[in-house]
């Protein structure tokens, strides 16, 4: 049992020197510069990495670090290799950053060229004189325009806008010169003109200005801060009457009433269709001023909106009053109070012209007394007029045609015609 022993023993020591070398293979090596004192120079040699220490002891080192330099200035910039000694056209680092000009690196001195010379990442910094940041320089600066006038000021410098006040801006020598006062040519000037009121908030556009109207466009048209303010963009209805009507509206011949029962008419179908607000007819009537019946046309009775007029579907008939009453229409008023087409008889009683006047019974009409008693007589009538002195009977019965957009929507000179001819009526919301 002794010898068998001794045998097992003896094999595992063979087996244990045998794999001695092979672990020693295994493990992990790195190159350490070493000094060959035969030669006088140093050579990489790869040790195993438990022997690095004792090589580092006796003065061996790593690998150092090399970077190209092209440009001599004894700062490198790429590429890297690793070694024991700097060779010829390398240095020790890679702070160069610009590798083709050897006046350029962090060791060189910023000089007034536009460049980064010592590679810190500015430009001729504390060489270039913008004290106020305006982007001009100082005759006495580096670079740069080198012509600012005003370098404690950045609003003055060549090319700034010259304003009035009393400074050369522009540093042309010349102090509010050019100054454009009024550039739409509206009469009113920009806030920075000189002279003028100084209030024009749009000088590129004659409509906007302190003395102009509001419209309904997005533009504060009137210099007041505010956008289509006063309701100006609230449509009002306008409808075409579902009904016929006479042209006594229940008062018999030569009435004087005609336009306030075309109205209670208009306000009757726009309740009964569900519409809210105030309805007139366009009709014109007249009124007694206490010297006698004058004409009333709707010009006087209307509220004249300064906002579209439109139909209950949606469309403009006229975008304003003055678009409505200057001589042509946008959209036929082709829409009931129900909202349909109108269809059938398209005639509507009028008796008003297209600027929103009553039709003109100045013509011919003689002042003084009238056979009623009042000059110039009866404001709404049909028929062809009739003339006789201290008699002016009102030239009435005018009617318009709802399937029209030009001047006849509300009636010609010729559209005349007796009452008992049963229209319609244009029906306004006020």
């Amino acid at each position: 049992m002794r010898d068998s022993t001794r045998i097992i023993c003896a094999l595992a020591v063979a087996v244990a020197l045998a794999a001695a070398p092979a672990a020693m293979a295994k493990q992990p090596k790195q190159d350490v510069c070493h000094y060959d004192a035969d030669s006088g120079t140093y050579s990489i040699i790869n040790v195993a990495a438990p022997a690095v220490p004792a090589h580092l002891g006796h003065g061996d080192f790593l690998p150092l670090t090399f970077y190209a330099d092209d440009d001599g200035d004894g700062y490198g910039a790429g590429p890297a290799f690793q070694g024991c000694e700097i060779p010829a056209g390398f240095a020790d680092n890679d702070d160069d950053c610009d590798d083709t000009d050897a006046a350029v690196n962090p060791g060189a001195e910023e000089v007034c060229n536009g460049i980064d010379d010592d590679c810190d990442a500015a430009v001729d910094e504390g060489l270039t004189f913008d004290d106020d940041g305006d982007g001009f320089t100082t005759p006495d600066s580096c670079e740069g325009s080198m012509n600012d006038c005003d370098d404690g000021d950045a609003d003055v410098f060549p090319g700034a806008t010259e304003v009035c006040n009393g400074i050369d801006d522009d540093c042309d020598t010349d102090v509010d010169e050019g100054l454009t006062f009024d550039d739409d040519g509206d009469g009113y000037t920009t806030p920075g003109s000189c002279e003028g009121s100084m209030d024009d908030c749009d000088d590129t556009d004659a409509g906007v200005n302190p003395g102009a109207s509001e419209a309904c466009n997005g533009i504060d048209d009137d210099c007041d801060t505010q956008v289509d303010e006063g309701g100006i963009c609230v449509g009002k209805v306008v409808f075409v009457s579902s009904a016929l009507s006479d042209g006594n509206f229940g008062m018999g011949q030569d009435n004087t009433l005609g336009h306030l029962l075309a109205d209670a008419e208009c306000q009757q179908l726009a309740s009964d269709a569900g519409l809210g607000g105030t309805f007139k007819a366009w009709i014109s009537g007249r009124v007694d001023t206490g010297d006698g019946p004058l004409p009333h046309g709707v010009v006087d009775r209307f509220t004249q909106s300064p906002g579209p007029y439109q139909l209950l579907d949606g469309t403009v008939v006229a975008d304003n009053w003055a678009d409505l009453t200057d001589g042509s229409l946008d959209h036929a008023i082709d829409r009931t109070e129900i909202n349909m087409p109108v269809s059938g008889e398209m005639r509507v009683w009028t008796n008003t012209t297209n600027s929103g006047l009553a039709w003109d019974n100045s013509t011919n009409c003689a002042p003084g007394p009238s056979p009623d008693g009042f000059p110039g007589l009866n404001t709404w009538s049909c028929g062809p007029p009739t003339y006789s002195p201290g008699d002016c009977q009102f030239q009435s019965g005018k009617y318009g045609l709802a399937n029209a957009t030009n001047g006849s929507w509300t009636g010609t000179s010729s559209s005349n015609l007796g009452c008992n001819n049963v229209f319609r009526l244009y029906c306004f919301e006020q």
